[in-house]
């Protein structure tokens, strides 16, 4: 039975929109509403002349300094954010707020309306991690640091999507642990295939693998290349599926390469899923991840991952679980080894696929992110009914 419980959902990009945060705060707006008869969407949020203001100077500094500012991340930002928000709110009044990846706006709000932040990621965690975080000016890293003290702690909890975030969350600002849970999040898909299709054999005459990434460079497509390579100089029948850019350079190597397929259609997400469910492997080795939804998606589709263990990737692959995390920095042999000896041993390659899934179905999922969080709302709410 849903709760009669007003939820405002605070998002910089609009919720009802497939592509938001590339889906994520559509799946989240999705779930809050099969838990609550009113969620109210409070974005999307404009920057106007503040973004423009500062992607401008970002311009200026790039080419006279090499560095820049945070775009997300301003004083200035927040306070305009923060007076759309006040200005919704006053005409769709809500009893708690949720908001995502919304620590600007949830910094300069003025309302004793209860709130919960949800991120997958602390701006501690950001700098000099992500290339957009990379080179910041001073001054900017010590705005996104304020902003984020602030945001974490006038919000009730503060939601994390893995450990790693949670933990800065903690060291990096003195947040109370007892405040901070970790939920992860589900895959971007409409239509998850039936167990049976997920778990359904692959063709073992050649070992396939997937890359699914639009940055190639960050997402480790030189290591997929190199695990190729690797099996193949040891006399294995392997191919590579890259899908959502293009290489810039593949040799005579056996690589399929799909420049893009948007997800956000029926045909593309069905697209999508026929490529998880033929391939062995989601072998997506990336530089810098806060979480990662594509190993959630490849899980769903019984298709085990094998990543770098590094961000929060350890938040969507359990180890030995839904996949394998390798030490940050290994070569492709070293995939290409654990690629070998589950491929050899098909029992356990087996056994991992089902593993994989039902993390999916456990725990890996957004109805169980969805009753999680509004256990916590419910929470919210009764703890502000009683300080009142």
């Amino acid at each position: 039975m849903k709760s009669h419980l007003r939820v405002g959902f605070v998002t910089t990009t609009d919720p009802r929109d497939k592509r938001s945060w590339s889906g994520t705060h559509h799946f989240m707006y999705r779930s809050l509403q099969e838990c609550f008869e009113t969620v109210e969407p409070l974005g999307p949020l404009t920057g106007g002349l503040v973004e423009l203001r500062h992607k401008i100077v970002n311009r200026l500094l790039r080419k006279f300094s090499k560095r820049r500012i945070s775009i997300a991340h301003s004083w200035a930002l927040t306070r305009r954010y923060a007076a759309q928000i006040e200005t919704r709110m006053r005409s769709n009044p809500v009893d708690v707020l949720v908001g995502s990846a919304a620590s600007t706006a949830f910094a300069g709000l003025r309302t004793t309306t209860p709130s919960i932040l949800v991120s997958d990621a602390t701006f501690a965690r950001m700098i000099d991690y992500y290339p957009a975080y990379s080179g910041l000016m001073p001054s900017s890293i010590r705005q996104g640091l304020a902003i984020e003290r602030k945001a974490l702690h006038r919000a009730r909890y503060a939601v994390f999507c893995s450990a790693w975030a949670a933990e800065s969350a903690v060291n990096d600002f003195e947040l109370p642990r007892n405040r901070t849970h970790v939920m992860s999040f589900g895959p971007n898909l409409t239509k998850i295939p039936d167990r049976e299709r997920a778990l359904s054999r692959r063709d073992s005459a050649t070992i396939r693998l997937l890359f699914l990434g639009v940055d190639w460079l960050r997402k480790g497509g030189p290591v997929a290349l190199d695990t190729l390579r690797a099996l193949l100089d040891r006399g294995k029948r392997a191919s590579l599926t890259v899908c959502g850019c293009v290489p810039p350079s593949i040799e005579s190597l056996p690589i399929e390469v799909i420049p893009f397929i948007n997800k956000n259609t029926a045909d593309g997400e069905a697209r999508l899923i026929d490529l998880l469910c033929s391939h062995h492997f989601l072998l997506l080795p990336s530089l810098a991840e806060c979480f990662g939804i594509v190993y959630c998606e490849a899980a769903a589709c019984g298709t085990p991952s094998l990543a770098f263990n590094t961000g929060g990737i350890g938040g969507a692959i359990t180890e030995g679980v839904s996949g394998h995390m390798i030490p940050v920095g290994s070569p492709g042999s070293v995939f290409a080894d654990k690629i070998t000896s589950l491929i050899t041993h098909a029992e356990g390659y087996s056994a991992l696929a089902a593993s994989a899934r039902d993390q999916y179905e456990r725990s890996h999922n957004w109805r169980t992110w969805g009753e999680s969080i509004a256990n916590l709302i419910r929470s919210t709410h009764s703890d502000q009914k009683i300080k009142e």
